[in-house]
């Protein structure tokens, strides 16, 4: 059997999460109340192709 992760490094793991799902929350948010529609979400890809 494997043996469990130490306490120090799964700590590590859940703050890694919890602030990667916090970021998404909060860009999330920006983009709703921001009313981005898809033409504006195609320019900014386009630009971000050229």
């Amino acid at each position: 059997m494997k043996q469990p992760l130490p306490r120090r490094r799964t700590r590590m793991l859940v703050l890694i999460l919890v602030a990667v799902m916090l970021g998404m929350a909060a860009l999330a948010t920006v983009v709703i109340t921001n009313g981005w529609n898809d033409e504006d979400l195609q320019e900014h890809l386009q630009s971000l192709d050229d």
